[in-house]
């Protein structure tokens, strides 16, 4: 498992990230419940590498497997968790920022809250959170990456 925490100052950039990681989960408990996890608006944006997760958002089930990603915000009225006995492996990234919210927000009004992206758009995606990760060298060097990556999510729903 690698993750990062981000620092959560009082920057006030268009998109920060909040953290980022790759995990894989296994026989554990897992479960994120979108109304108990603050008032500060963030997005989750979640790719399965392999393996099974389980998402309720408002009243829809969804079973993420290989090759789906998930975009949530928080707060809001949905849960995703690993289920007993599964296995689910998948790098996020989290952020904040009115940008980052708008963008997102309009991805979910088009898109729902999973989907498929191409390839390319997942390694950039993945690259991302490994620069992150690696320690981007100022907030506004870590609001650029995340931005990026909210620029490619863009780029891949609504078509470049």
């Amino acid at each position: 498992m690698r993750t990062i925490s981000l620092p959560r100052g009082r920057q006030r950039l268009h998109a920060m990230p909040t953290s980022t990681g790759y995990e894989v989960r296994e026989d554990e408990t897992y479960d994120w419940d979108g109304r108990k996890r603050g008032q500060t608006p963030f997005t989750v944006l979640q790719h399965t590498i392999s393996g099974t997760g389980q998402l309720r958002y408002e009243s829809r089930n969804y079973r993420l497997q290989a090759n789906d990603t998930l975009l949530v915000l928080v707060p809001h009225n949905h849960r995703y968790w690993l289920a007993k006995g599964d296995r689910w492996e998948y790098f996020w990234i989290s952020m904040n920022g009115e940008e980052a919210l708008r963008v997102h927000k309009s991805i979910l009004s088009v898109s729902g809250p999973v989907f498929r992206l191409q390839p390319a758009t997942i390694d950039h995606l993945a690259d991302c959170s490994l620069r992150l990760i690696k320690g981007a060298a100022s907030p506004g060097a870590a609001s650029a990456i995340a931005y990026e990556a909210a620029m490619a999510l863009y780029d891949d729903v609504f078509g470049s």
